[in-house]
């Protein structure tokens, strides 16, 4: 399935990033905001939230073509439960790698990869 291919293809470089990240993470840069980190904008923080898990409202709208409702809920938290690890877990390796918060702009992630798994790791996020 085509769908499938392209998902793989999108979170390969992710999970590198992560599984050659993870002797890198120093928690406690997770909590350290001094530097090039204003103050929280809230309302962009709750309008990027709402954006990236947009679409589960969705779902309610094919309930009735489930067979057995029970795996309904089961399936909404898995996928919130993969999605919200999806977004979590790499932000906590690239944190523990850079705190320079300015820095953190679009296209960014391919920056972090190569400082965490080299230009082959950059390629394949910038791709």
């Amino acid at each position: 399935d085509a769908s499938v291919l392209f998902m793989l293809l999108c979170l390969i470089p992710f999970v590198l990033l992560f599984g050659l990240g993870v002797p890198l993470v120093q928690p406690l840069h997770w909590f350290d905001f001094g530097k090039g980190a204003g103050p929280v904008q809230w309302g962009k923080a709750i309008s990027m939230l709402t954006w990236n898990l947009c679409g589960f409202d969705a779902a309610g709208h094919v309930v009735e073509e489930v067979k057995d409702y029970s795996d309904f809920p089961r399936a909404v938290i898995g996928c919130l439960l993969l999605t919200t690890l999806t977004y979590l877990l790499p932000i906590l390796v690239g944190t523990s790698v850079n705190q320079n918060y300015d820095d953190w702009q679009d296209g960014y992630w391919g920056t972090i990869a190569g400082e965490i798994g080299g230009e082959w790791l950059e390629f394949i996020m910038a791709i």
